[in-house]
């Protein structure tokens, strides 16, 4: 087996402020939705107003914490991946590479993420916190991987970059012809295949 070096993928601060700004945006525009519905007593526009306040509030605390505590967005190295890259993420809990079944680009609506089919996905599962299994969940209904990893806030790395990297690492770490035995080799698709 190659030794590859570990990677640390940063988080680019300016994209993450940027995705902060819009929180506090639609948070003053979800209160302000409230106050439109208290005055022109209608009941419908304050409950929007209301869900859209503690949704858009509780994504900008989160939001802040990520920009204050995160430095990293992703981890790679010989054994397997930490993803820091949003709520959804595995945090400091190792994925190792011969969990991992599948790596692939997906598209979801306009973002592309690398997703990671998982042997075993509860190793995911209990990496997460309650409210990213719920999500995890959603995104499972829809049809979508174990792990999603999402490059918006990487500093110097897009999606196709990071899907090649993560792939090559667990092709390197569990071996070609293991993944070709166990039936679960497809190559790593494309932006403009998508």
């Amino acid at each position: 087996m190659n030794q590859l070096e570990e990677v640390k993928i940063k988080q680019s601060k300016g994209g993450q402020l940027f995705i902060v700004i819009l929180g506090i945006i639609m948070t003053f525009v979800s209160i302000f939705v409230i106050f439109i519905g208290i005055n022109d007593d209608n009941i419908f526009m304050v409950i929007v107003g209301i869900i859209g306040t503690l949704f858009f509030g509780l994504a900008f605390v989160l939001l802040v914490k990520s920009l204050i505590s995160k430095k990293y967005v992703l981890i790679l190295n010989e054994e397997g991946f930490y993803d820091y890259s949003s709520a959804l993420s595995t945090n400091d809990t190792l994925i190792p590479w011969d969990q991992v079944t599948r790596v692939e680009l997906v598209q979801v609506t306009s973002e592309v993420f690398v997703a990671l089919s998982l042997k075993d996905p509860e190793l995911a599962k209990h990496a997460r916190s309650k409210m990213g299994n719920m999500f995890a969940r959603a995104n499972k209904r829809l049809g979508y991987a174990d792990v999603l990893v999402t490059t918006k806030t990487a500093q110097g790395y897009d999606a196709e970059k990071v899907g090649q990297l993560m792939y090559d690492y667990w092709v390197t770490a569990v071996g070609i012809e293991e993944i070709k035995n166990r039936n679960e080799t497809r190559e790593l698709k494309d932006l403009d295949e998508l």
